[in-house]
């Protein structure tokens, strides 16, 4: 088998028909498709089971975020490339073998991703031409993993910003990508946690908003001392403590408590945090990275 197809899943109902169509359809056939439910409350894993006999469904018994659901998808894989998808996007077609023939001189090949209105979501500036910060839909040749510093997707982000950490580690142990705008991936639905606004209160989600706080601190203790090799200021550490003095001075209890939680969750983690800078460190060569 030369491509593992890897579909996570989470309440995809709406969208997954469409998504493994799509696959379906493409001119590429040496692969197989894993689709990983990761404890879906909806129908939308029984209806893959019931319509695409040929897909693997793999059901983590509870819900365990983004980074578990990739990884176990990485570890069941038997192709010699990994293709991800969300499940609530879809390949525009002869999409695949020209993905697996670009990844054949790189380890990380991306496509253009646009939402149902032509609305570019990734790339979206020089930057992310030159390597990738979204998961949304990308291959990898898997045995490029090795490089890495032991670790695949980090499953202390759970979900929001996974893929801006799997791919910064990527680009510093100097893995090589290439962006491929011909091939295009439609996202059907508007991306959900990451457009909560610092500052706003309007449907105020005080579990996502905590993961996006979080996970933006964590990202920053650690990659602040690769601040000059990355593209650092992308995670607006300004803003979440302008954010913060914003809810003191107002006294907005219940965000200044989710801003104690997510730095209590550092402080209780440090240990584990400094191993995982430390194996990336000595991962890493010198000279000039990537990013």
């Amino acid at each position: 088998m030369k491509l593992s197809v890897i579909i996570p899943n989470y309440n995809g109902r709406k969208t997954i028909e469409k998504c493994i169509d799509s696959i379906m359809s493409q001119e590429y056939k040496s692969r197989e498709i894993i689709l990983i439910d990761d404890g879906s409350t909806d129908s939308s894993a029984k209806i893959v089971e019931e319509k695409y006999p040929e897909v693997k469904v793999v059901k983590n018994k509870k819900n365990r975020g983004a980074s578990y659901t990739r990884n176990r998808g990485i570890e069941l894989s038997s192709g010699e490339y990994i293709f991800f998808i969300d499940n609530d996007c879809y390949l525009e077609k002869e999409s695949l073998g020209k993905l697996v023939k670009e990844c054949s001189s790189v380890d990380i090949v991306y496509p253009l991703i646009k939402l149902k209105d032509g609305t570019i979501m990734h790339p979206r500036n020089k930057y992310e031409e030159k390597f990738p910060r979204m998961s949304t839909a990308f291959m990898l040749k898997k045995k490029s993993l090795d490089k890495l510093d032991g670790s695949l997707f980090d499953e202390d982000y759970n979900f929001l910003y996974e893929d801006e950490d799997f791919f910064t580690r990527c680009g510093l142990c100097r893995l090589k990508a290439k962006y491929s705008p011909e091939v295009q991936v439609i996202h059907m639905q508007i991306p959900k946690g990451k457009n909560i606004e610092v500052g706003k209160l309007e449907n105020f989600n005080q579990r996502i908003y905590f993961f996006k706080i979080r996970n933006k601190i964590l990202y920053h203790v650690k990659f602040r001392e690769y601040r000059n090799s990355i593209n650092f200021e992308k995670f607006e550490g300004r803003k979440i403590f302008n954010d913060f003095i914003r809810a003191a001075v107002s006294r907005d209890m219940k965000r200044i408590w989710i801003f104690v939680r997510a730095v209590l969750w550092i402080f209780t983690n440090w240990r584990k945090i400094r191993r995982e800078k430390h194996a990336l460190r000595c991962r890493i060569s010198h000279g000039k990275n990537l990013l």
